[in-house]
């Protein structure tokens, strides 16, 4: 699970690229330090689909620290911009801005595959499709071989 560290209005991350996940969300867990307590948070992110930028209100559940970058944004590579938005809890209209965290989004080549979650099946699937392609490969090998002697 990806990992941004809120230090007061400061955002960071450890990876400087967010890894293609295909059809799935991408889960980030949201460390906060002891500053904006009791505040309420929202995450925003923003990306490009189709050279429009699009921005939305992601998922934040507070009982996990966790929150999700949907799918539809890893369609194309290119740049995704975090921040959270912090809200006073006795004024609803303060409201703290992070610094925007910027990060590079890899290409998710199979956006419609979904992938097994449990990592057994995904071994034996792996596993047989190459044990599959190389026995194509080594039948072509072989009748290639037979027919040119």
């Amino acid at each position: 699970m990806l990992t941004i560290n809120r230090y007061g209005l400061r955002l960071e991350m450890d990876e400087q690229v967010i890894p293609a996940k295909g059809s799935k969300d991408v889960p980030v867990r949201l460390i906060n330090d002891s500053s904006y307590s009791g505040y309420a948070i929202e995450v925003h992110a923003a990306y490009y689909l189709n050279n429009k930028p699009n921005s939305f209100q992601c998922e934040y559940t507070a009982s996990s620290s966790t929150f999700k970058i949907p799918a539809i944004a890893f369609k194309n590579t290119g740049m995704i911009a975090i921040a959270v938005a912090l809200t006073d809890p006795e004024d609803g209209n303060h409201i703290e801005f992070t610094k925007e965290l910027l990060m590079q989004v890899t290409h998710a080549p199979n956006g419609t595959t979904v992938l097994p979650a449990d990592e057994d099946t995904w071994e034996s699937s792996v596993t047989s499709l190459v044990q599959q392609l190389f026995s194509t490969y080594t039948n072509q090998i072989t009748q290639t071989y037979d027919e040119d002697f």
